[in-house]
């Protein structure tokens, strides 16, 4: 399980990042994808939940420093490459729409 962990969370920042987004630096299954104001990482949480049915958490300051607003997303080695891949095609749609990739 520890493997398909790693490959998990190693595939999926890969492909967030080729989508566009800046997913910082982690070294843990837990992976920010770093937005530029409060209101898209807001925007990007509600549209994936109510759209996608993806949850996924929005950080802004003070929880974070202003100006690395985020979005909190994690990966487990019981995702499936097409809940993944589910995942990263609401990323990048609801992403473009909005502005944030």
């Amino acid at each position: 399980m520890f493997r398909i962990l790693w490959d998990n969370t190693k595939y999926f920042k890969k492909e967030l990042k080729s989508i566009g987004y800046n997913t910082g630096i982690s070294e843990t299954p837990i992976t920010p994808i770093l937005l530029d104001t409060p209101e898209k990482s807001k925007e990007l949480s509600k549209l994936l939940y109510e759209e996608e049915n993806i949850f996924v958490q929005a950080f802004s300051y003070p929880v974070v420093p202003k100006g690395t607003d985020r979005i909190r997303t994690i990966v487990n080695a019981h995702h499936t490459k097409e809940q993944l891949e589910h995942a990263l095609g609401a990323f990048e749609k609801i992403g473009k729409r909005i502005g944030a990739i």
